[in-house]
């Protein structure tokens, strides 16, 4: 009997030292399953960002633009896509032009790297024969104005896309002021895209001089802004009717870039 019971006590251990592993095991597999969860959470890709395709090489033919070797937008002279989100992530970006109906050349190839809350503004400028292509990344502040319950505003982001004037001064008057009312915005200087500025919704009129000189170069008419939102003023050199050396086109958040000609043209 003696040995017996000291059988039974040896299973009892065994037992234990069983049921001991099986809690272990379940605890390593919870506390690994955590700690899975906590990388998952810090490597979240959900994130959206945007992109925008804007042509602004005079003597380009239509652009057309690939993501990952999906076609997705195209934009002749002056003329923008409209922003489209994209998932968090790197995409290999192409752009190409229509040689015939069944034939693209691609002339850029590069990594777009989408990021959290940012707009990617994918430029082709420059003479087409050897083209520049600028991206430029900045801030998605249309909830930001949409939550603003104290005023009701809209943004502007300066880019300076000539060749000829390396900086410009923008400056902004209400449409019944002239321009020794206008308030200086900022320089905008040469393939640099500037800080947003945010303005009332009201009617405005734009002017250009070179920098540091108070010689107007560009005026625009009367310009009314009804809607909050966010616009890129992309100031390039005149290729249309008028004196003015210098014009620009708008870019809103939808549909294509508007040219905002001399007021005078």
């Amino acid at each position: 009997m003696k040995s017996n019971k000291q059988k039974c006590l040896k299973d009892d251990n065994n037992t234990l030292k069983r049921g001991s592993n099986i809690l272990s095991s379940i605890f390593t597999i919870i506390l690994l399953g955590l700690i899975s969860a906590c990388s998952d959470s810090s490597d979240d890709t959900d994130g959206t960002g945007y992109f925008k395709l804007y042509n602004a090489s005079k003597n380009s033919p239509t652009v057309y633009l690939e993501i990952d070797d999906e076609a997705i937008t195209q934009a002749s002279f002056s003329e923008s896509s409209t922003l489209y989100p994209m998932e968090r992530q790197s995409y290999q970006l192409d752009l190409l032009w229509k040689e015939d109906t069944n034939s693209y050349n691609e002339f850029y190839q590069q990594e777009l790297n989408i990021t959290d809350d940012d707009i990617s503004l994918i430029i082709v400028s420059g003479d087409f024969d050897n083209p520049e292509i600028i991206i430029f990344d900045y801030y998605d502040e249309q909830q930001d104005l949409e939550d603003d319950d104290d005023q009701e505003r809209f943004s502007l982001n300066l880019v300076n896309l000539t060749s000829t004037h390396p900086s410009l001064d923008f400056y902004v008057s209400a449409d019944n002021e002239s321009f020794n009312e206008a308030v200086l915005v900022e320089s905008a200087i040469g393939k640099v895209i500037t800080d947003s500025h945010l303005f009332e919704l009201e009617s405005y009129v734009f002017y250009i001089t070179e920098s540091g000189s108070e010689e107007v170069i560009y005026q625009s008419a009367s310009l009314d802004y009804f809607y909050t939102t966010q616009y890129v003023i992309a100031i390039r050199e005149n290729t249309g009717p008028g004196d003015s050396p210098v014009t620009i086109d708008q870019i809103g958040r939808t549909g294509s870039a508007v040219e905002i000609s001399d007021k005078d043209a």
